[in-house]
């Protein structure tokens, strides 16, 4: 697990090497087959002959560009997932009110650059902090948080309605959700995940804080590579949305209703 800001910069070097010598065959295969045309004059059967091969030449390299070889770096992508299964579809009576009959809005807290980044965090020994040089989240890892914690609220039923901020709903209450780590510590043993997440709940009307909450989990990490790491996060993240969705709708159900209220 090596770092760097250059990641894959080596490997990208390496293949453009290839096709550019690729190109240099195909840019003097003209200037060859007119030099064997005038010194040996040879055969016009010899020259269409020589004349197929030099032309096959550019081909294969093009093609060794696109190969995969095992020599080559390869850029893995983890999506961070909710394990918790969706509950099966019901339907609900117009009669039957959710549990808080309020809209829940949420977005997306100021992250610390290090974590606010597609990049997978690991630490060695506890003090330090690198990234994964091949390994990546398949987007923000914060920005990720939010969308699940909306569909898992969502799906709770516990709400009138469930958006994000950017959607242009008009809510009563917004949900802030702040990641303050996400990291694969490889400093203990076995090694763990470590994820970390401040919760905000703000009226919307009085521009006030409600409630706030920081949420923490760890999960074991089963082997010393981004692979290991990933999982571990998909175990994390789900424990914290348990945790996170009960918390939400009891915070927000102790919000006066007169203050929500326009």
């Amino acid at each position: 697990m090596r770092t760097g800001t250059g990641r894959g910069d080596g490997g990208v070097g390496d293949r453009d090497e290839v096709c550019d010598e690729g190109r240099s065959v195909g840019t003097g295969r003209g200037t060859g087959v007119g030099t064997r045309s005038t010194a040996g004059g040879r055969s016009r059967r010899a020259l269409l002959r020589a004349g197929a091969a030099l032309a096959a030449l550019p081909l294969a390299g093009v093609a060794g560009c696109g190969a995969l070889t095992s020599t080559a770096p390869r850029f893995d992508f983890y999506v961070i997932e909710d394990l918790r299964p969706a509950p099966p579809a019901v339907s609900v009576s117009a009669s039957t009110p959710p549990r808080v009959d309020r809209t829940l809005l949420l977005t997306y807290g100021a992250t610390q650059a290090l974590f606010d980044s597609d990049r997978i965090v690991f630490t060695r020994d506890g003090a330090s902090r690198a990234y994964y040089q091949y390994s990546n989240w398949s987007e923000r890892p914060g920005r990720r948080i939010v969308s699940l914690a909306e569909a898992r609220l969502a799906q709770g039923g516990g709400f009138r309605a469930v958006a994000q901020t950017v959607a242009g709903v008009r809510g009563d209450q917004v949900l802030s959700l702040r990641l303050d780590e996400l990291m694969h510590d490889d400093s203990v043993s076995p090694g763990v995940l470590r994820l970390g997440l401040t919760a905000e709940l703000l009226d919307w009307h009085t521009r006030t804080i409600a409630a706030r909450r920081t949420f923490s989990r760890t999960a074991s990490v089963g082997s010393r590579d981004a692979k290991g790491a990933a999982r571990a996060a998909n175990v994390a993240v789900t424990e914290l949305l348990d945790e996170l969705a009960t918390w939400t709708e009891t915070s927000v159900a102790a919000v006066p209703r007169q203050a929500s209220r326009p």
